[in-house]
């Protein structure tokens, strides 16, 4: 039998803390799936990989040139429908 410190041996199957470091490793495992889970959503439509690298893409560009009033509605839409046929 093993004696943890004080001489008196622990009852099979138990560890100090052994809920708490069970709780924490599936927290870890939750976390990691949730990453992976986020980088292929987000790295499939190419947002995530233009934001860090700080580009913007063609519908941020067009988006900020009608907020800044560069554009007419029409232009807008008609220029947002391309985009649109392109990245389909």
């Amino acid at each position: 039998m093993m004696h943890y410190g004080y001489g008196y041996p622990m009852p099979a199957g138990y560890e100090p803390f052994g809920i708490a470091h069970a709780l924490l490793g599936l927290l870890f495992f939750v976390l990691v799936v949730a990453l992976v889970i986020r980088l292929v959503h987000h790295g499939g439509h190419g947002h995530w990989r233009h934001s860090m690298m700080g580009q913007n893409t063609a519908q941020d560009i067009l988006n900020e040139r009608y907020a800044k009033g560069e554009l007419t509605k029409a232009e807008y839409e008609t220029m947002k429908k391309d985009i649109a046929k392109v990245v389909a």
